[in-house]
């Protein structure tokens, strides 16, 4: 990014600094309708009287986003200062610009003049089709900040409080303190790695449906990469980004111990870029407590950690259609053999109708053994694979 870019995605950082939430009279807490696709966090809220806009809930974002979903654009946002966005595993960066709203309503939460940067996403490479199903906007930390944010995928619910209540901490949480550095929050972790241990900070990512990820540079010296490896990819701002993934045997945050972690190696020129993500996270109440600068993991009742992965290498996206497109197949598993291309697209798995799996269910289902049949939407054509463990990598 250049010094421009830099200069003015600071600015739009500092420019939520005197944002203060403002609560219906009498209100603590406030429950907006939710959601979680990937294991990522989703709310509800409302613009300037346009409701049920969809938002991610993204710790590892420093600035909040809108995109261009027919939902903002009835919005007729003004265009500020230009901005330069990009995403993981790429350096190609899009255009952008800062616009400010009137009002944002999350339940019971008012944030008056708030700041967003506007994303025209449709034009990046982050959708393989226009019509992919995807969300209006990114909530980020400096929206975020200050308030008490909890997360419970079991109940499919996110709530938000004025300050940490009793209810939550009698949940006896596993408390980690956490710092933040260029609007990002951060806390210590050690890794153990196959031929050593590393302690460091590594950034809290609730928008990231990964694990962990880690940037490749760290094994340019005489560190080992970890194996087996195999091929795999994400979508970014930047487009398409190749990386592998491999397992690590131990991640320890506080007294919390993760065993046989599904681990994505990107290349990544940022050495910060460190991250826990969703994938993870979400495999217990999360707590972020920003006035005491803690995060708390809450055990899932009845639930242990364990790394899920998709075991035919089949990458899979949805549409607004409710059918599911391919946006990579690795080289390295079963899903080679069905010699998908990027775009195919899939109108049912298993005899169930695209449109009534959700993405959750998909990698619940791609996470076993077993076989596997996909129709093509408008062909008379179906394919088989079966799924197998991998081993060193497929921990069950």
């Amino acid at each position: 990014m250049g010094g421009c870019g830099v200069v003015n995605k600071v600015r739009l950082m500092n420019a939520n600094n005197d944002l203060k939430p403002v609560w219906k009279e009498s209100h603590s807490v406030a429950k907006p309708d939710a959601d979680y696709v990937y294991a990522k966090p989703y709310i509800y809220a409302s613009i300037d009287g346009v409701s049920k806009l969809k938002f991610l809930i993204d710790t590892g974002s420093s600035i909040s986003m809108l995109f261009d979903t027919p939902n903002v654009k009835t919005l007729q946002l003004t265009q500020g200062y230009e901005l330069k966005v990009g995403g993981f595993g790429g350096h190609e960066y899009s255009t952008a610009f800062q616009t400010e709203v009137n009002a944002l309503i999350v339940d019971n939460i008012a944030f008056d003049n708030v700041n967003f940067g506007y994303i025209p996403l449709s034009k990046t490479q982050f959708f393989i089709r226009p019509d992919q199903a995807g969300f209006d906007g990114v909530i980020g930390n400096d929206i975020l900040k200050g308030l008490v944010w909890h997360f419970d995928r079991d109940v499919n619910q996110v709530s938000v409080y004025k300050q940490l209540p009793e209810s939550l901490a009698d949940k006896d949480p596993v408390w980690v303190p956490f710092d933040t550095f260029f609007g990002k929050i951060s806390f210590p972790v050690k890794i153990t790695f196959s031929d050593h241990v590393l302690e460091r900070d590594v950034i809290l990512d609730t928008g990231s449906r990964y694990h962990m990820s880690i940037n490749d540079a760290y094994f340019d010296g005489d560190k080992v990469l970890p194996s087996p490896v195999i091929r795999s990819a994400g979508y970014s701002l930047s487009g398409m980004a190749l990386h592998v993934k491999a397992n690590t045997p131990l991640v320890e945050v506080g007294s919390l111990t993760f065993s046989n972690v599904l681990t994505n190696i990107i290349d990544e020129e940022e050495d910060d870029f460190w991250t826990l993500g969703s994938a993870l996270l979400s495999q217990y109440e999360i707590i972020v407590d920003y006035p005491n600068m803690q995060l708390g993991f809450v055990t899932r009742e009845g639930h242990t950690f364990k790394s899920q992965h998709n075991l035919l290498g089949l990458e899979l996206r949805k549409l607004q259609n409710g059918n599911f497109i391919v946006g990579y197949t690795s080289p390295d598993q079963p899903a080679q053999a069905l010699n998908f291309s990027i775009g195919t697209e899939i109108s049912s798995i298993n005899g169930i109708k695209s449109q009534e799996i959700t993405v959750d269910e998909w990698l619940d289902m791609a996470s076993k053994v077993g076989e596997f049949e996909f129709c093509l939407h408008l062909r008379a054509e179906c394919k088989k694979v079966t799924s197998n463990l991998l081993p060193g990598l497929s921990m069950q």
